[in-house]
């Protein structure tokens, strides 16, 4: 089973597929040449993200091989560590301008490449997601939570105490938004807008 985000290098280049991550098909996408007569010229590998904001950090993804015998130029552990940093890297540069999490997500702190949540959100105290501009499902947005990108919420909004959202201009669900909460540019809300004071154990 081949999870995101999954990579083939070969001794020169790393190649992806944006339209799976089976490995095999990232080979037949690219015509690379899997196995020669020495045995295999690629190596299988996957960066895995882990729970939680370390989903958006691509130096705390996991790292793991995906085949038993190695390419010659990938044996030892120097070779191995190269290869690690090469898939790093391509990890970066595929990810490019932002990530797009298609389910629901927290955060718990910086997400700076974030750009867009399919699903819903929580942003915990705290949460910086500077990018992000647009949740399709329900935003709750709790105190010290910024989010200055983000234009438009396609569920129900829950802005508590303190949270900033200075470029949001609409909520399709309803607005439940505390005293504190910083919305100044909202124009249209789907639902029922209200507001209310915090109250104690929020």
């Amino acid at each position: 089973m081949c999870n995101w985000a999954s990579f083939v290098l070969t001794s020169k280049g790393e190649y992806w597929s944006d339209l799976s991550e089976s490995h095999e098909d990232i080979i037949v996408e690219h015509r690379l040449r899997a196995d020669g007569v020495r045995g295999p010229n690629v190596l299988r590998v996957e960066l895995v993200p882990q729970p939680g904001v370390a989903m958006l950090d691509v130096d705390h993804y996991r790292y793991t091989l995906d085949q038993d015998v190695l390419p010659a130029w990938a044996e030892g552990v120097e070779a191995a560590e190269v290869a690690e940093r090469r898939a790093r890297a391509a990890l970066k540069r595929r990810l490019g301008d932002g990530v797009v999490i298609e389910g629901n997500l927290e955060v718990m702190g910086k997400a700076t490449a974030l750009t867009s949540v399919g699903g819903n959100l929580s942003a915990r105290k705290g949460a910086r997601l500077p990018a992000l501009t647009s949740v399709g499902g329900n935003l709750s947005a709790y105190e010290g939570a910024s989010l200055p990108a983000l234009t438009s919420v396609g569920g129900d909004l829950y802005a508590y105490e303190g949270a900033s959202l200075p470029a949001l201009t609409s909520v399709g669900g309803y607005l439940d938004a505390y005293e504190g909460a910083s919305l100044p540019a909202l124009t249209s809300v789907g639902g029922k807008p209200w507001t209310r004071a915090p109250q104690k154990g929020a």
